[in-house]
């Protein structure tokens, strides 16, 4: 599912991590991810094809705020993840990346996307097909 990671490997329990995305998304409320290009790491299976995040204002207090409030900074830029693959060459990857471009009859990505809840996921250690996410907050 393609997704916005605020902050991943959280320390504590889920009790206490879902108190502290709830302050968060008190302070972030609804964001505007002006989505860019398409791009991917070459090695890091969880960038391993994902499109870039402006840094808008938005994107700007939310790092200060998740920093202040989590105790943990996300790794810039923001992006959205749309697939985890270790199997598929980059010249693969350029084909499926210039394929959404021209469907798009662009040379980026383009577009705007709306985040309006926040996800408390369990991660560590697990296959992103295993993934769970019992905490469900609203930005709205």
């Amino acid at each position: 599912m393609p997704h916005v990671t605020v902050v991943g490997d959280v320390p504590g329990t889920l009790e206490d991590v879902t108190q502290r995305a709830e302050r968060l998304a008190q302070r972030t409320g609804v964001v505007e991810a002006h989505l860019t290009s398409i791009q991917w790491t070459p090695g890091n299976y969880f960038r391993s094809f994902v499109v870039l995040i402006d840094e808008t204002a938005g994107f700007s207090r939310l790092y200060q705020d998740t920093c202040a409030i989590i105790g943990k900074c996300q790794t810039r830029p923001y992006h959205m993840s749309l697939m985890y693959v270790d199997k598929l060459s980059d010249s693969a990857k350029t084909v499926i990346r210039d394929s959404l471009y021209a469907r798009r009859g662009a040379k980026s990505f383009g577009g705007t996307v709306r985040l309006t809840r926040m996800l408390v996921c369990l991660t560590t250690g697990l296959a992103p097909e295993k993934w769970t996410c019992p905490k469900e907050i609203g930005l709205e």
